[in-house]
């Protein structure tokens, strides 16, 4: 079940608790091949692929993995797919999702056909801009300046996004911007519970270049072939960078639940790169 944690200390409490459930549940679920349990995006009985190639040294990344072979969604967007279903959204006419050529898009808009669908096609692009992808017409959108009018949105919606932004700061103030009062953005990104403070990776140059602080990280990206560089390992210290964009209220969801294929990231490697099933709600 999906609980909301309204700041830092009701968040490490649970964490505290769940914390020796989680531990057994990865070293059980990590050597399975699939794992029979329950698909809430597809509302159906299925095995979960367990391992999906994504390592993390020499065990599966459970983050990336866990994934329905229905709805093609893994462990953490079905994790997102299910906050925002389960979020009260009354009266909501338009929303803005930063990705649009993903199986969780195709089913968000589904459930929500008033909900639009962006990429980032890069710099040389306005806000807006109608992009070919794949012969496909794509909106191009970034999210350090989102190409909607101010208090214009009731949901936001972004998957593993920030991490890849130099700037936080100009990233959640765009978010809040765009958000009519009472909105709200939900979303996710790597989440390090157990740092206390922000790690920063690396960080642009006047140049365009990249000065790596940590050995250069890069996720996989449906856009691009090389991946995408990360620049923020999130610690604890993140909710506050929230609150200081403007944001009402910020919340902490979490879902540990192994029949539903929620589990840890499975890092085995020290707590500080250890990330539970966790999302995030922030309201205007």
């Amino acid at each position: 079940m999906l609980s909301w944690y309204p700041d830092e200390a009701a968040l490490g409490a649970a964490l505290a608790y769940h914390r020796p459930a989680m531990d057994a549940a990865d070293a059980w679920v990590e050597v399975q091949e699939r794992l029979e349990g329950y698909c809430s995006v597809c509302q159906s009985r299925t095995a979960f692929q367990v391992n999906t190639g994504v390592m993390l040294g020499v065990h599966p990344s459970l983050r990336e993995g866990l994934l329905c072979p229905d709805c093609g969604l893994v462990n953490r967007n079905r994790l997102l797919y299910d906050a925002i279903a389960s979020t009260p959204l009354h009266d909501a006419r338009r929303g803005l999702a930063l990705e649009a050529t993903t199986p969780l898009f195709v089913r968000l808009h589904a459930r929500m056909p008033w909900l639009e669908g962006s990429e980032y096609f890069g710099p040389a692009h306005a806000p807006g801009e109608w992009v070919s992808f794949k012969e496909v017409l794509v909106q191009h959108q970034s999210i350090t300046a989102l190409g909607h009018a101010d208090a214009s949105l009731d949901l936001l919606v972004h998957n593993d996004v920030l991490e890849h932004v130099e700037d936080t700061a100009a990233a959640l103030a765009e978010c809040r911007r765009v958000l009519r009062a009472g909105g709200v953005c939900v979303f996710t990104m790597p989440f390090f519970p157990y740092r206390e403070h922000t790690l920063r990776r690396g960080r642009q140059l006047a140049d365009g270049s990249i000065e790596h602080i940590e050995p250069p990280e890069y996720h996989g990206d449906g856009l691009r072939s090389e991946g995408i560089y990360t620049f923020f390992h999130f610690g604890m210290d993140f909710l506050g960078m929230v609150r200081a964009a403007g944001f009402a209220r910020v919340e902490v969801g979490m879902d540990f639940d192994v029949f539903r294929g929620y589990t840890t990231n499975n890092h085995r490697y020290g707590d500080e790169a250890l990330m539970p099933p966790i999302v995030f709600r922030a309201w205007a």
